[in-house]
């Protein structure tokens, strides 16, 4: 498993819709524009342009398709660069020629042939953070029956993340494969927000957070590619993201972040092995324990579970030890915030 976080300096945004620039945006799908002010650059979404701001001393290159160090963005002279209409777009739904970096910009460019691409998540339990990217899971591989593979997708300052579907080569008995789970922070909770599929290709999460989750029934399709884009500025939703796929690292300690010294939002998910569990006599199943389970009695720990295509959650309130059975997957939703001690205990799991 892998956890990737673009680092703050990358982008940050100024959301502000620029009709001026909706001309020159692709009618569909996401695309980026160099702005002829270097400091500046367009963001579109399906023929809407919105403007967006470098951080202070960064220029937006478009080589590389993030803000970079003056340096290091030739075709800006004196801050300035030709116009729209004498550039090359570079659309999110293409591979960029050069791959993007996840370190501070430096005076040497990136090696495209070494250097991997940070906002692709390519394995089951990926989740990262930031505000553009994909999901490229077995575009071209037959996929496995009885798949549970999910991947946490978290917008690095925007209220709305807008997912779209660009290819995939799923069969027709796994045709609502793509679940798309939202997080509603005001509650502390998970719902089913959507099904990506070829006649519904296009969802937006409104509140940031979004949970992809791929489960198939046969083994006759390949994968897909889903590319995401932050499209509205709002306040960010701190927090980690962690899937669980073993048991390798059970029991877990809660709280999950101890040293919080902000309010945050923190999601896990657990499966087992990334896959269903197609026998009725087995489960995976979860146990919290503690010493004291009233701890928890409140909304700030609350376990989900997925099974089919309902989403239950529970908070773990009670005498002795809280015990939970799935065939699906677990997603536990914390809250964290300096006022209050987090509750503590610990989180084992494991298939039965």
């Amino acid at each position: 498993m892998q956890t990737f976080t673009i680092p703050f300096i990358i982008l940050v945004c100024l959301a502000a819709l620029s009709a001026a620039y909706d001309s020159e945006c692709p009618s569909e799908g996401f695309a980026q524009l160099p702005h002829p002010n270097c400091s500046l650059f367009i963001v579109c979404v399906h023929g809407r342009g919105s403007e967006i701001q470098c951080p202070t001393s960064l220029y937006y290159s478009a080589e590389l398709g993030y803000c970079d160090y003056e340096q290091n963005v030739p075709d800006c002279v004196g801050g300035t660069r030709a116009p729209i209409g004498d550039t090359t777009t570079q659309r999110l739904t293409e591979q960029p020629t050069t791959q993007r970096s996840t370190q501070r910009p430096t005076t040497s460019r990136p090696n495209p042939t070494t250097t991997p691409r940070p906002n692709v998540l390519t394995q089951c339990g990926d989740s990262i953070t930031a505000l553009s990217g994909s999901i490229e899971y077995k575009l071209n591989a037959n996929y496995d029956a009885n798949e549970l593979c999910v991947f946490i997708i978290r917008s690095q300052r925007d209220s709305k993340l807008t997912l779209q579907l660009e290819a995939d080569g799923i069969s027709g008995v796994d045709s609502n494969a793509i679940t798309i789970l939202s997080y509603h922070d005001d509650v502390n909770g998970i719902s089913v927000f959507a099904r990506l599929s070829r006649q519904n290709p296009t969802v937006t999460i409104p509140n940031g957070v979004a949970i992809v989750v791929f489960r198939t029934n046969g083994n006759t399709g390949t994968g897909f590619k889903i590319d995401f884009l932050a499209t509205e500025d709002s306040v960010w939703l701190p927090g980690m993201n962690k899937v669980y796929n073993t048991n390798e690292i059970s029991p877990l300690q809660l709280p999950i972040r101890s040293n919080n010294t902000e309010k945050e939002y923190d999601i896990t998910v657990i499966t087992s092995e990334a896959k269903q569990i197609t026998e009725e006599s087995s489960s995976l199943q979860l146990v919290l324990k503690t010493d004291n389970p009233f701890d928890f009695c409140n909304d700030r720990l609350i376990i989900w579970k997925l099974d089919g295509n309902d989403v239950v959650g529970y908070v773990p309130c009670g005498e002795g030890d809280q015990i939970y059975e799935t065939r699906g997957m677990y997603i536990i939703t914390t809250i964290l915030n300096e006022e209050t001690a987090p509750a503590r205990g610990t989180l084992s799991w494991g298939r039965i």
